[in-house]
């Protein structure tokens, strides 16, 4: 799994590519660990080339939610699809978890643009 940060604006994008998974999702969480303590503004996760995700990387996705919502900074998951949204509806997380369907949805959303 490859992690590509990038910015708009004041708002962190990460684009995630490859399989987050028991292997790897430590990167994942180690990148937004960093991310809370430098005071990001806003966080995006890009699941568009992401194309298997297991229990390690579900957990991942409760603890960013849960830590940016502690430090009351918006986070936002786009482009889930195919199995990963499919793990992710089976654990009854579609709900839960803040799910957009595109970069520039979730940008107006983060940055308080309605």
């Amino acid at each position: 799994m490859e992690l590509h940060q990038r910015s708009n604006g004041s708002v962190q994008i990460v684009d995630i590519d490859g399989d987050l998974d028991l292997y790897n999702s430590f990167k994942l969480k180690e990148l937004v660990n960093q991310l809370v303590n430098s005071k990001v503004a806003g966080l995006i996760l890009n699941f568009q080339d992401v194309s298997y995700i297991d229990s390690s990387g579900v957990g991942v996705l409760i603890y960013t939610n849960s830590l940016l919502k502690t430090n009351n900074t918006p986070f936002r998951i786009i482009q889930v699809h195919g199995s990963v949204r499919r793990v992710i509806e089976l654990t009854k997380l579609i709900g839960f978890l803040p799910i957009v369907d595109t970069e520039e949805e979730a940008l107006k959303q983060v940055s308080g643009k309605s």
